[in-house]
């Protein structure tokens, strides 16, 4: 075992260390993967993924109730009253929650322990060892609960706390891929509620397949491996899901799917290790007893979220292969540069005019490709145009991301643009260098005086 890690950890050090025309095909591989899950890392630190992490655990517990009510209401209305069980243990048993339990022979007896108990309602003979037994818990006490009885305010206020989490999981996605804002609330609505009620039923329906593909090779020696994989695929197509769909930008299928597949298979490999980690804890249950299990749950839950934000945090810096400017990026692949001239505005709108003209709605994607420049910058160029009145956001279908002009161009004059770029320059200062740029921009305004939008495309043709 240790000659094959020695041979590893070398196989590694030659890869990064050895110049690329020495390496072959699949050492070239290995070291762009390795360099993409460093550009990552580095992503989750100058994000602050591990506070997004905690934010994202702690929506987490405080929507889980709400969230549970909507689920099992919508599988009730779709398989039928008396059918929630079965679900919720395979539900359960993929989120790998059976995994975090302590050896009840460990637990401590007496009173004590008893008046511990955290799950409120529950025989204290009967304190549960698994987090999957509390949750559980919690399940068959709201399928006891009589809805009618909750009332108006109650139901909005379930429905605000379980919305409460996807909106916090898109903010966080906005953050990695750069998003100038979110959705509108009527669009938060509609699509965030669709999530809640047609995701589990989509789960469920894949456990389903899941469990004829494992019938199918019942007996067979393979048959761990398949359910290993049909757990891997599950994990894989959802979290791909969630990442293509919660950000409110665009965002490409390959480099979604590619992300997805790591963090799919980091997260499995968690759920094991978790599950082998308390099982040879015999401190920690002895010491809290089954009290323990709120804070080992809540330390699995914000693993679980650290490991989708890098998924994301990969996926990114895949999709920004040729536009994201990153140290380690090979610079004879980059677009764009980080410092441009903030009169590339003009440019700009005037991109966005010409497609206007020809009834085509443009995209973040597409001005960046024209004009060569980094979706980043190109997103801030918008909001900062949108901001002086001269570009507006529109709904594009799947891009979510058109742009407009804000008037017709004949009465957006050029000198309401170069005004809004001056603000790419920051602040200045009473530096004689600054006062021979003001001099410039001076120049540049009187130069293009009376100039709009419009004449400038003329003067173009």
């Amino acid at each position: 075992m240790r000659q094959r890690v020695r041979e590893l950890v070398q196989f590694v050090r030659r890869v990064i260390t050895q110049p690329e025309e020495e390496l072959n095909r699949w050492q070239l591989t290995v070291r762009t993967f390795i360099r993409f899950v460093r550009i990552a890392a580095v992503g989750l630190r100058e994000d602050r993924a591990p506070q997004m992490a905690a934010a994202l655990a702690y929506r987490t517990i405080f929507s889980l109730i709400p969230v549970l009510v909507i689920v099992m209401v919508a599988l009730g209305t779709f398989y039928g009253p008396g059918a929630i069980e079965g679900p919720t243990e395979r539900i359960l048993d993929y989120m790998g929650l059976y995994d975090i339990a302590f050896d009840e022979s460990e637990l401590p007896r007496g009173d004590e322990d008893e008046a511990l108990d955290p799950v409120a309602g529950i025989d204290p003979d009967e304190t549960p060892a698994s987090v999957a037994a509390w949750i559980e818990a919690l399940v068959d006490r709201v399928a006891k609960l009589n809805f009618a009885a909750i009332g108006a305010a109650g139901a909005l206020v379930l429905i605000y706390a379980a919305l409460s989490l996807i909106i916090e999981i898109e903010r966080a996605f906005n953050i990695i891929y750069r998003a100038p804002h979110g959705r509108r609330m009527i669009s938060r609505l509609t699509n965030y509620w669709a999530l809640l009620t047609l995701a589990p039923i989509g789960i469920i329906t894949s456990f389903f397949v899941g469990e004829r593909l494992s019938t199918a090779f019942e007996g067979a020696a393979s048959m761990r491996l398949v359910s290993v994989v049909v757990t891997f695929v599950i994990s894989w197509l959802l979290i791909a899901l969630a990442y293509t769909v919660m950000p409110n930008t665009r965002v490409h299928k390959r480099p979604a799917m590619a992300g997805a597949f790591v963090a799919a298979g980091l997260w499995e490999l968690g759920k094991w290790a978790f599950g082998q980690y308390l099982a040879f804890s015999t401190g920690y249950a002895t010491l809290y007893g089954s009290l323990g299990l709120i804070p080992v749950f809540l330390l699995w839950v914000y693993v679980t979220w650290l490991v989708i934000l890098f998924g994301l945090e990969l996926a990114y810096a895949l999709q920004m292969l040729y536009t994201r400017e990153d140290s380690g990026l090979p610079r004879e692949k980059r677009r764009g540069a980080s410092f441009m001239d903030p009169a590339a505005l003009v440019v700009y709108m005037r991109a966005v005019a010409d497609r206007f003209n020809q009834g085509e709605v443009a995209t973040t994607e597409d001005i960046a490709r024209s004009l060569g420049l980094p979706e980043e910058a190109v997103d801030r160029m918008a909001g900062l145009l949108a901001e002086h009145g001269l570009l507006l956001r529109v709904e594009h279908g799947r891009e979510r991301t058109g742009l407009a002009l804000a008037r017709p161009a004949e009465s957006i004059t050029i000198a309401e643009i170069l005004n809004a770029a001056r603000e790419l320059s920051g602040s200045t200062t009473d530096d004689d260098a600054w006062k021979a740029i003001e001099q410039v921009w001076g120049e540049r305004m009187s130069c293009m005086e009376g100039e709009t939008l419009a004449s400038l495309g003329n003067e173009k043709a």
